[in-house]
């Protein structure tokens, strides 16, 4: 899957295509960066506040969920590293 945003109504195109191909499309892997940069300039930038880091999970979640699509987060660091 190209890079899009992660919004439901960008994932879904796929999840159609793949299912009226009848296949089955999983997000292997995704995550979120912890710096207030774009998403391709990972790690740089400063720390986003831990409620903002947890909304912009819960919201992506919640946005490939809507999609139809299966997922697993790629990891959690439970220290600050």
């Amino acid at each position: 899957m190209p890079t899009v945003p992660e919004t439901t109504s960008a994932l879904q195109p796929y999840v159609l295509q793949a299912q009226s191909a009848g296949k089955k499309l999983i997000v292997e892997e995704w995550g979120a960066c912890y710096f207030n940069i774009s998403k391709n300039n990972c790690p740089t930038g400063d720390a986003l506040s831990t409620d903002t880091r947890n909304a912009n999970i819960l919201n992506w979640a919640e946005q490939i969920d809507g999609a139809g699509l299966a997922w697993l987060y790629w990891e959690v660091l439970p220290n600050a590293d």
